[in-house]
Formats: structure tokens, sequence, C-alpha cells
């Protein structure tokens, strides 16, 4: 992924990962890494940790879980929740949930 010249914004630019699994971790990053070059103040927020009752660190053992357990349900379960109206409203609650929590760190830019 390269950034244009022009593509440098002013304010604060907050990159949303989630810590399930490395790879989301790597890309956010990275994309910091590259902003920074920029001359970006960039913040790195993982949305798990956002989530209150600590359902973030809940998500990760089950995550882990599952893969310790049963590997290649993960993929079967991602292509069944694919066009799931279920996952859509499972995304939107737990988005509702971190809101708050996100709007607090007041950035100007989100990169998700």
């Amino acid at each position: 992924m390269s950034l244009p010249p022009t593509s440098v914004h002013s304010g604060r630019v907050v990159v949303l990962s989630a810590s399930i699994g490395d790879g989301h971790n790597r890309a956010a990053r990275e994309l910091a890494r590259r902003l920074t070059a920029r001359g970006q103040d960039v913040d790195v927020l993982d949305f798990l940790e956002l989530l209150p009752l600590k359902l973030g660190s809940l998500l990760r053992r089950i995550y882990a879980l599952q893969l310790s357990i049963c590997p290649r349900s993960y993929g079967s379960l991602y292509a069944g929740l694919e066009d799931s109206s279920h996952a859509i409203s499972v995304v939107r609650w737990m988005l509702s949930l971190g809101r708050r929590r996100f709007l607090k760190a007041r950035k100007d830019v989100l990169a998700s």
C-alpha cells in the first residue's frame, strides 16, 4: 500500500485493530508506521480493549480455544457468517459497546 503525497491529514489518526490473530495487529502497525513516516500523529487502538466487561478478553480466549480444538472451524465460521444478518447484528452490537470508549479517544481520522 502506498499513500499519495497529498494524502497527509493535519489532525490525529487512529488505526483501529482487533487483537484476534496477529494479522490484524501487523497490518495496523504497518499502517501506523507508514502514516508516521509521512508526518502523521498516529495512535493504534485495539477494538477488543474498547469493549466493556472484559468481552475482548473473552473473545480472544474463545478464538484461541477454537483454534486449538478445531482449527478448520475458523474458515467455516467465516463462510457461514459472510452473508448472515445475524453476523451483521452481532457486529453492530459490538460496535455500539465499544463506541463510547472509542469516542473518548477524539481522533480526527479513523483507519480500520
